[in-house]
């Protein structure tokens, strides 16, 4: 068919020009939907499946940090852990269990309570590698569609099927990217971990939380907003400063947060803020 005399030449998509030379338009600006944004990127894993999984993770930086979260949903994500939900692992093979850890499944109840059954989820994003025994898979944590942060989940297979070894690369991997998400931060404090050994014994008979030996599990929940209003009321009525509590805290309990305050602890923390004279100074000195 012969061209129309007088017909201006065909135009090419300004979207994906730019897309082409690197200057991006910001996704709101063009009107486009995060999986047409995808396209563009040439992230179409995302829609088409693992078949186009490649050597090296596929990683846009488009989404992270442009996750916005409601106080709830913050804390929900940094509800502290609990002392009956901590696992303990030895620092060297045949060593003791002295290094805290949260086990996955706490890891996965709090993205649950934030952001809800099938808002969020870990999708494979690269090809699996072998190093040894152990297999890495990279990660990315997708919430509400948008992928935010990156890991690699690792799995030593021993006698493991590859199946197993595949799912637990992904819890470990659910660990890590739930980390960015502030999840159980305070088990990588020095005097969080050192206030904990002294609660718990790892290994003992309390640590693995024996009924029979009369553990109380609603001791090492943590106090209620009233409870907290009560104890600021006894810190002001004590002419006791903001600092004083929190240097005090942190020394004697390992808390940075009132908020991370047990029952077990609260009514002794109540006693000596009432006390005459300086708080006392921690149980080791």
């Amino acid at each position: 068919m012969k061209k129309r005399r007088g017909t201006p030449p065909r135009k090419r998509s300004t979207a994906l020009v730019k897309a082409k030379t690197g200057a991006l338009p910001a996704p709101q600006q063009r009107g486009l939907t995060a999986d047409n944004w995808r396209l563009l990127l040439g992230d179409a894993k995302h829609l088409l499946g693992p078949a186009l999984l490649t050597e090296q993770p596929m990683i846009s930086t488009m989404f992270v940090g442009r996750l916005k979260l409601s106080s709830d949903q913050v804390a929900a994500l940094k509800r502290p852990v609990a002392d009956h939900e901590v696992s303990w692992r030895p620092a060297r093979d045949g060593g003791p269990p002295v290094i805290p850890y949260l086990e996955h499944n706490g890891y996965r109840d709090r993205l649950d309570a934030a952001f809800g059954l099938g808002g969020w989820g870990i999708v494979q994003n690269g090809a699996f590698k072998r190093d040894g025994d152990s297999i890495y898979i990279p990660y990315a944590l997708v919430i509400d569609g948008m992928p935010i942060a990156y890991t690699w989940g690792e799995q030593a297979q021993h006698k493991m099927s590859l199946g197993d070894a595949f799912e637990g690369s992904k819890s470990n991997a659910i660990v890590r990217l739930g980390k960015d998400l502030g999840i159980a931060r305070e088990l990588w404090s020095k005097n969080y971990v050192e206030a904990l050994l002294k609660r718990v014994r790892p290994g003992s008979k309390d640590d693995a939380r024996d009924q029979s030996a009369g553990y109380n599990a609603k001791a090492d929940e943590v106090i209620t907003e009233p409870q907290r209003n009560r104890l600021y009321a006894l810190v002001k009525k004590a002419q006791r400063t903001p600092v004083e509590m929190s240097v005090w805290l942190k020394a004697s309990y390992g808390l940075d947060d009132s908020r991370h305050i047990t029952r077990r602890d609260y009514d002794a923390i109540c006693k000596a803020v009432e006390a005459s004279g300086p708080l006392p100074a921690p149980a080791d000195e």
